[in-house]
């Protein structure tokens, strides 16, 4: 199931993508600086075709056989749920405790990068924080509220990372259409990409102990 859940997961990625892009250079602040500029609809024009593309690979795989094993799996999970009789609920903690501990320490190690946090490393800890907290929000209700407020900070701590990480993608997808981009765009990008660090530095200073003794 998880197997197909990845596939899924890398056809929707880059339909969002393209979505997001297409979202920001119709945006009003960007329509001013590109203004009567050919190149401005010549990369909408790509991308809106690029969009389509990539929304036609979502829309066969949820109309295919993979995507019907799919929910017939997660439906037989959902289910079967937890048997009454014989659960370990302590043994259950204590592997849930082991698991978040392991996400928390990919978390600590991937936020160590250089200062100029570059787009893959903020990708990766982007990723880091996304699977801890899907487990405080899954194992929260077991775990105590100690966890659940964990899995608020790292959504915190996500979103803001999301946010670079998207303009990240505009740039590498711009640069890759091989047009002319305006350096008054390209300076707005990354005094944007600026504020969003600054934001999540704060973030992160902000959310505090980050280590297993303040949760677990």
């Amino acid at each position: 199931m998880g197997e197909r859940f990845d596939r899924l997961q890398k056809a929707l990625g880059p339909a969002r993508d393209a979505d997001v892009l297409i979202g920001i250079l119709e945006s009003k602040a960007v329509c001013r600086i590109l203004e009567g500029l050919h190149a401005r609809e010549e990369v909408l024009e790509k991308q809106r075709a690029l969009l389509e593309q990539r929304k036609e690979t979502v829309r066969t795989l949820v109309s295919g056989a993979l995507y019907r094993r799919l929910k017939n799996d997660a439906a037989r999970f959902i289910e079967a749920g937890c048997p009454a009789q014989g659960f370990d609920r302590p043994k259950l903690r204590k592997q849930a405790l082991a698991a978040l501990r392991k996400a928390m320490d990919r978390v600590r190690r991937r936020s160590v990068m250089p200062a100029s946090c570059p787009p893959d490393a903020i990708h990766a800890l982007r990723i880091a924080c996304r699977r801890a907290r899907y487990l405080c929000e899954f194992f929260g209700p077991d775990l105590g509220t100690s966890v659940s407020a964990l899995g608020q900070r790292l959504k915190t701590i996500q979103d803001v990372l999301g946010d670079v990480h998207d303009l990240d993608v505009l740039v590498s997808e711009l640069e890759n259409e091989h047009v002319a981009v305006p350096a008054a765009l390209l300076r707005a990008f990354r005094e944007k990409r600026k504020r969003l660090l600054r934001t999540f530095r704060r973030e992160w200073a902000r959310q505090g102990d980050w280590t297993a003794d303040a949760w677990a």
